[in-house]
């Protein structure tokens, strides 16, 4: 398409944010189909995030761990899903992407719910009001799916 056309793939963090972005869509497009059709969105997302793996660098491996945790979520795959969202808030602190990381954390606490989530998410919130993030949900929303 015109992104292709403009060689805006080339530049490392636009190609990035482009996979991620494309990825995201797809999760969000399996969310509001049927069984049926969720799996061909799903397996788009897995397509997107295999790209963002190949970046090879430790905030695109978090990146797509997000990506594959909601992937394993949607799919009914809890443990699986549970790991991957732990091992990417994980990768993301490593690569000092502490808000991304804690976007995770607040997004897998709405997921995990009771009192755990609710633990998880005020961790976040912690974070979040140290550096003055104004409408956190938002925030955990626009980062992780």
């Amino acid at each position: 398409g015109k992104i292709r056309r403009a060689l805006m793939l080339l530049v490392p963090s636009i190609r990035t944010e482009a996979y991620y972005l494309s990825a995201r869509t797809g999760l969000a497009l399996a969310r509001s189909q049927g069984p049926k059709s969720q799996e061909r969105y799903l397996q788009k997302a897995e397509g997107d995030t295999r790209k963002l793996v190949r970046r090879d660098l430790r905030y695109t491996q978090g990146m797509a761990q997000v990506l594959q945790a909601e992937v394993h979520r949607l799919r009914g795959q809890e443990d699986a899903a549970y790991s991957l969202w732990q091992g990417a808030i994980e990768m993301l602190h490593d690569a000092q992407m502490s808000l991304f990381a804690e976007a995770a954390r607040y997004r897998l606490g709405l997921w995990v719910g009771g009192d755990a989530g609710a633990s998880l998410r005020q961790e976040a919130m912690t974070v979040f009001a140290a550096q003055e993030v104004r409408d956190p949900e938002a925030f955990a929303r626009m980062l992780a799916p």
